[in-house]
């Protein structure tokens, strides 16, 4: 059972046409339990439903590991900003279209 420590934390700006994910923060005792999966579905579904692309960049400031965060997003439909997928108009790393 999680306690209320192990909840996630998070700092999201929405705009007409994106969500930005500033700071989402797992509990370390709370890491690898599908807690950060199920936000991230959530977050997901609030954005497909409403057309919107999320923005984030990975970062391993709250003790995240910066490869394995761009690996988990990838899994969950984000693309990196760059290359062919480059959108001059985000200033973050990774983007994910709506659904």
């Amino acid at each position: 059972m999680m306690s209320a420590s192990d909840d996630i934390k998070s700092a999201i700006r929405e705009s007409e046409g994106a969500i930005t994910l500033n700071k989402v923060i797992t509990p370390e005792s709370a890491r690898g339990k599908g807690l950060g999966t199920k936000f991230m579905k959530g977050l997901i579904g609030r954005a497909d439903q409403s057309g919107k692309r999320i923005e984030l960049t990975p970062s391993a400031d709250f003790g995240g590991n910066k490869n394995r965060l761009v690996k988990f997003y990838k899994g969950l439909g984000f693309v990196e900003n760059k290359g062919k997928n480059k959108d001059y108009e985000i200033s973050e790393s990774m983007y994910r279209l709506p659904e």
